[in-house]
């Protein structure tokens, strides 16, 4: 892997420059202009393997491996959001605010604690008649 590659980030969002990219996970066309994150090729140096933000859902895992450090979510979406870039996630200079907006919301919504887990409900009493 060259020093470029290796100095790039493991994941970056951009608008889709076209509508020929396909959602690795649901499958759909990524339309013209839709939010989208793709993941670094290190052979290559490009990014592809796109997926729509909806369908975009990295484990903390996942997260922790590519920068080899706990993530504190909330506060890449902060960093992202200021500055364009951080050590896990790039962005286009041109996304728009709003785009830029849903970016931080959904990495916030990755952030947020998750519900409790519903108990089990109690199996139905027996009748005797």
């Amino acid at each position: 892997m060259s020093d470029a590659v290796a100095s790039m980030a493991p994941l970056h969002a951009e608008l889709a420059r076209s509508d020929r990219s396909t959602c690795q996970v649901c499958g759909t066309q990524i339309e013209a202009g839709t939010l989208r994150i793709g993941s670094l090729d290190a052979k290559t140096g490009t990014y592809g393997r796109w997926q729509r933000l909806a369908c975009w859902r990295p484990s903390p895992e996942a997260l922790e491996a590519l920068v080899g450090a706990p993530i504190d979510v909330a506060a890449l979406a902060e960093q992202l959001v200021r500055d364009g870039e951080c050590a896990l996630l790039s962005r286009t200079a041109d996304m728009d605010e709003a785009s830029v907006a849903l970016l931080s919301s959904h990495l916030r919504a990755l952030a947020a604690p998750a519900p409790p887990a519903a108990a089990p409900s109690p199996p139905p009493a027996s009748r005797k008649r």
